[in-house]
C-alpha cells in the first residue's frame, strides 16, 4: 500500500509548481498565506508548514511586514562570482552576513575579503578569479585606482551604505557606517522625517558627520527635519518633546533614532512611566546594538510598528538592491562609476511604495 503524503507536502509541491510554471514569477511576492489557503482550501496553517518547505529549499523566503517573496531565478553553473569587500571593517556583522547569504541564495557565487584598506592592491584581488561585480560594503569613498581597476575589468561597482561621493573629513566609526545604511533602509522605506537622540554621547567629531550626510540627504531632495537633542541624559520633558514631533500635523516625524541601545531604553522608560503612548506607525530603532523585543512588554510599548530594524533584515533589503545591479549590464558602455546603492530615484518614496519624479543623477 502507498504510503499517504502529508497534506502539508502535497501543498508544497503544488506551490512548487506553479512557481515553475511562471504563475508566481521569481522576485515576486507571493499571495497572502489567507489567500493561498482560499485558493487551496486547506487551512492558514497548513500553508504556513508548506512555506516553511520553500524556505528551507531557498525557493522562497519571508519578507518583513510583506508576506513571502519568491528567490530570484538560479543562474546556470560556473557563473562569475561577485567580490564583497569590506573597507576598514566599518561594517555591521549581521548586515554582511545577511547580503551574504541573500546573494548565495540566489545563486551567485560570493567571495568576501576582510579588511581592505585603501592601499590595498585591487589588481592581486581580482586576478585569481573572474569576477562579474564588487561590492563594498562601507561608508567611505572607494578608492579611485580601485575604480580605475573595475573599469579596467570592466565590471560593476556599488557600495553598499555610502550615500554620497562627498569624502568624510574625519575617518568614520563603526556607529557612522551603522548610521548610513540605517538611514539608507528608513529612506527607501518610506521614512522621510528622521528625529536623532543623543547625539553627544558619540566621539566629538561625530555631529560633523551627521551634518555631512545630512547635506547628502538634502541633495535627494528629501529635507527632512533632522533634529539633533545633544544630551547625555534624558527627562520626563525630552519625553514630551519627543512625543511633540512626532504628532505634529506638518513634517511630522516618522522614525526616531536612538544613537544607542542606552538612549533608547531610557527613551522606553520615560513614555512608559509618563504613560505616553507612542503613534503606532512610529519606528522606534537603534543604531549598533539593538533592542531586544522581548523588552517592550515590559515598557507596555507592544504596540509601535517596527521597533527593531533587524540588520540582517536591512541587509537582505540592501542585497537585493545590490544583486539588480550586478546582473545589470557590464559592458563599457553600461558601467557606472561609483555611486550610492540607493539613488535620488530610489529613495523618494511615499508610503505607497510609489516612487518619485526625480530622476537618479
Amino acid at each position: 500500500m502507498q504510503e499517504r503524503i502529508p497534506l502539508n507536502k502535497r501543498i508544497y509541491s503544488k506551490i512548487k509548481e506553479e512557481i515553475s510554471r511562471k504563475r508566481f514569477s521569481p522576485g515576486s511576492l507571493l499571495p497572502s498565506e489567507k489567500k493561498l489557503a482560499e485558493h487551496f482550501s486547506v487551512s492558514r496553517k497548513t500553508i504556513r508548514h508548506a512555506l516553511n518547505l520553500l524556505e528551507s529549499e531557498k525557493i522562497a523566503f519571508p519578507v518583513n511586514g510583506l508576506g513571502w517573496k519568491i528567490s530570484g531565478i538560479q543562474p546556470a553553473k560556473n557563473v562569475k562570482p561577485v567580490a564583497i569587500i569590506n573597507y576598514y571593517r566599518d561594517f555591521n556583522n549581521d548586515f554582511a552576513q545577511s547580503a551574504y547569504a541573500f546573494l548565495k541564495s540566489n545563486g551567485t557565487r560570493v567571495r568576501f575579503y576582510y579588511p581592505v584598506s585603501s592601499d590595498a592592491d585591487l589588481e592581486e584581488i581580482l586576478t585569481p578569479e573572474n569576477y562579474s561585480g564588487i561590492i563594498y560594503v562601507s561608508c567611505n569613498p572607494v578608492p579611485k585606482d580601485h575604480i580605475e581597476t573595475a573599469k579596467k575589468h570592466q565590471l560593476p561597482i556599488v557600495c553598499a551604505g555610502l550615500n554620497s561621493a562627498q569624502a568624510y573629513d574625519t575617518v568614520s566609526t563603526d556607529n557612522v557606517a551603522a548610521m548610513n545604511m540605517l538611514i539608507n533602509h528608513l529612506i527607501f522605506t518610506g521614512h522621510k522625517n528622521i528625529f536623532f537622540v543623543g547625539t553627544k554621547i558619540m566621539d566629538p567629531s561625530f555631529s560633523i558627520r551627521h551634518r555631512t550626510y545630512f547635506n547628502s540627504i538634502k541633495r535627494h531632495s528629501l529635507k527632512p527635519n533632522s533634529i539633533i537633542l545633544d544630551d547625555n541624559l534624558l527627562s520626563p520633558g525630552y519625553a514630551q518633546k519627543i512625543l511633540d514631533e512626532c504628532n505634529r500635523k506638518k513634517s511630522r516625524m516618522d522614525a526616531i533614532i536612538p544613537v544607542s541601545s542606552i538612549i533608547a531604553k531610557e527613551i522606553l522608560m520615560l513614555f512608559h512611566e509618563n504613560k505616553i503612548k507612542v503613534p503606532e506607525d512610529i519606528s522606534l530603532t537603534t543604531i549598533g546594538h539593538t533592542l531586544d523585543p522581548k523588552e517592550l512588554s515590559h515598557y507596555g510599548l507592544n504596540t509601535i510598528t517596527g521597533v527593531v530594524h533587524s540588520w540582517k533584515e536591512i541587509g537582505r533589503k540592501t542585497a537585493e538592491r545590490i544583486l539588480s545591479r550586478i546582473k545589470g549590464d557590464t559592458s563599457p558602455a553600461g558601467m557606472e562609476s561609483v555611486k550610492p546603492l540607493f539613488t535620488e530615484a530610489d529613495s523618494i518614496l511615499d508610503r505607497t511604495g510609489k516612487s518619485g519624479t526625480a530622476r537618479a543623477r
